[in-house]
């Protein structure tokens, strides 16, 4: 290629360059760029790269220029500051959701937005106890596809799996397809479950977005009854324990004045709140009937109260029996 049609290049290069190779402590000299740009098969003089580091600043990039023997160019402001990649960064290595491989190249692509003088301080390991790492690696595709679908009106196809005694994944329903109307992503438990609604038995479910295999739109769209039209998924995940779900319902519960904060984080400030007297309050909220939400209820201790409805108290009794007996 000849020389001359490397010069549209000039002004990518320059740019990737101060990216890569620059920091405040760390300026490029106008050598080493005449230097860089020769490697590349681009001749430059100084005037030129003058105007290109003008051109930049025009582009809204932060060029800034030292000046003495030791000076040169670098990159000040960045679309992400070291602090804000670290952050980044540690948030993938915990993930449980994203897969070491994954993990790995996403680390890296943030590393490079650093700079190399940066980079070795975004290659560290965060370790939190008992944190097991996805093993399925299209899992963010999987996601991308799920988004997709709920844009396009569309329900998706899927094959669901599960472990085994034996640590195996095995294929439920002997690896038949399932197809569901989403009604959107819930991040629980440091997992991603798809929420959506199943025609066949008139329900919604929920699934777990790294077991599922072969996902992808489906060409049918949506099938969801008048009352889920204007599905509210923030609304709804409020009263998810767990995301193996129970009945929706309507509950009143009794909790002293120190547990207001519980109940605004787990159910956010729209939560009916009413005050009994200066020690309690009453609260109600649809929540997701079942085990988890109990578990919930006792681990604050006797002076909360299910007041209401009559089932779900009589659930909550014999869900308390059942457990005693495990002790006696």
């Amino acid at each position: 290629m000849p020389r001359g049609e490397n010069q549209k290049k000039k002004l990518i290069l320059i740019l990737r360059y101060l990216q890569q190779k620059s920091d405040e402590d760390h300026p490029v000299s106008m050598s080493r760029l005449i230097e860089y740009l020769e490697s590349e098969g681009i001749s430059a003089e100084r005037k030129s790269i003058y105007d290109d580091m003008e051109a930049l600043r025009d582009l809204g990039y932060d060029v800034i220029n030292i000046k003495g023997r030791s000076g040169g160019y670098f990159l000040g402001e960045r679309d992400f500051e070291l602090a804000e990649l670290k952050i980044l960064v540690d948030a993938v290595q915990a993930s449980r959701f994203i897969p070491k491989l994954k993990s790995r190249d996403l680390i890296r692509k943030l590393s490079d937005l650093s700079g190399e003088h940066h980079s070795a301080e975004l290659k560290r390991d965060v370790y939190v106890l008992n944190r097991a790492k996805s093993e399925n690696e299209s899992v963010i595709y999987s996601v991308d596809a799920i988004h997709a679908a709920l844009r396009d009106n569309k329900n998706v196809r899927f094959k669901y799996v599960e472990y085994k005694m034996d640590k195996k994944l095995t294929y439920r329903h002997n690896g038949e397809m399932y197809e569901v109307s989403p009604l959107g992503l819930v991040w629980n438990n440091e997992r991603y479950y798809l929420v959506a609604y199943d025609a066949k038995s008139s329900k919604i479910k929920h699934y777990r977005v790294d077991r599922m295999k072969s996902l992808s739109e489906a060409k049918t769209n949506r099938e969801l009854p008048s009352e889920y039209k204007n599905f509210d998924i923030g609304k709804y995940s409020a009263g998810i324990f767990n995301m193996y779900s129970g009945e929706q319902t309507r509950v009143t519960v009794r909790f002293p004045e120190n547990l207001a904060s519980v109940v605004i984080d787990q159910f956010g400030m729209d939560v009916n709140m009413m005050k009994i007297d200066d020690k309690t309050f009453k609260a109600s909220f649809r929540i997701d009937v079942s085990p988890q939400f109990f578990g919930w209820v006792f681990s604050m201790g006797n002076h909360v109260c299910i007041e209401g409805p009559k089932e779900v108290k009589e659930q909550y009794v014999a869900f308390l029996k059942e457990n005693l007996k495990q002790y006696q």
